[in-house]
């Protein structure tokens, strides 16, 4: 005789097939504002503009007597390319001039870089100009190199090297170690910490969009456009940060588990981030 079975009804029988109902590991798609503060010393980013050593220029050449001082104005952009022109008032001391020499036409030109964590500087600055100075005429070009490499720790070293040309005067070049060190830029270029700024939008299953930032201690920023695809299966996303024009050069890619970020990989601002948080 063949028996029924019984399923049971009510309170107690729901709890009971609730208990054996398989229980999905699906977590959340991301969404909304998230923001992160990446501080690894190995991903350090640095904007070189904000360091006034940078803008107030000493190209003195003491072979030929000539102490010469000059502003600059410049900006980093995306792509680490240092750039900047515009007219100065070059400041002059020498046996043959001694005062100021104004609307000098300026240019800078150089860049930042970076990898496995070592920061490299390459910075020229260059004023000339062709004036009459209490009835003479005269005529300047100084050109200031800078180098520099800081390494984890914030570990400074570097070079200098003056040019001067003046009629009359003469020319001549002088070099050494970097006349400034890194507790004299420490003020102005942070720690090289820097935040990374996501808005992402979603369709409620895998497509994501959106924009992002990244700003840097010193407040330079760059805007990015948001792409990628969430995996249910895995909770995991892939996302590709585009630049906006502004930011040109600049791009990330992103892994993320939920929001946590489980890989962040590209170039900022000329600066390499490869970045795996500590599990």
């Amino acid at each position: 005789m063949k028996r029924r079975l019984h399923i049971p009804v009510g309170w107690t029988g729901i709890i009971a097939l609730l208990a054996f109902a398989p229980v999905s590991s699906r977590g959340a798609i991301p969404t909304g504002p998230l923001s992160y503060t990446i501080t690894d010393a190995a991903n350090c980013l640095w904007d070189a503009s904000t360091v006034s050593e940078l803008k107030d220029i000493n190209a003195s050449v003491s072979r030929i007597s000539a102490d010469i001082n000059f502003y600059v104005d410049f900006t980093q952009n995306g792509s680490g390319k240092l750039s900047g022109f515009g007219l100065t008032d070059v400041r002059v001391a020498s046996p043959d001039i001694s005062g100021t020499l104004t609307n000098a036409g300026y240019r800078v030109y150089g860049s930042v870089s970076s990898k496995n964590g070592v920061t490299r500087l390459q910075f020229t600055a260059v004023a000339s100009t062709t004036a009459f100075f209490e009835g003479h005429r005269a005529r300047l070009t100084a050109t200031a190199i800078r180098t520099a490499t800081v390494a984890s720790g914030y570990l400074m070293t570097g070079t200098y090297k003056n040019r001067a040309a003046l009629s009359p005067g003469g020319s001549a070049t002088a070099s050494g170690p970097l006349p400034f060190t890194w507790s004299d830029i420490a003020p102005e270029v942070g720690d090289g910490s820097w935040v990374l700024n996501l808005d992402i939008h979603n369709d409620g299953a895998k497509a994501l969009t959106g924009n992002a930032s990244v700003r840097l201690k010193s407040g330079a920023h760059y805007e990015f456009y948001l792409k990628g695809n969430y995996n249910p299966k895995t909770d995991a996303s892939r996302i590709t940060l585009s630049p906006q024009p502004s930011s040109k050069g600049s791009t990330l890619k992103l892994g993320m588990v939920g929001s946590n970020i489980s890989s962040l990989r590209g170039r900022i601002s000329g600066q390499t981030v490869n970045w795996i948080p500590a599990q």
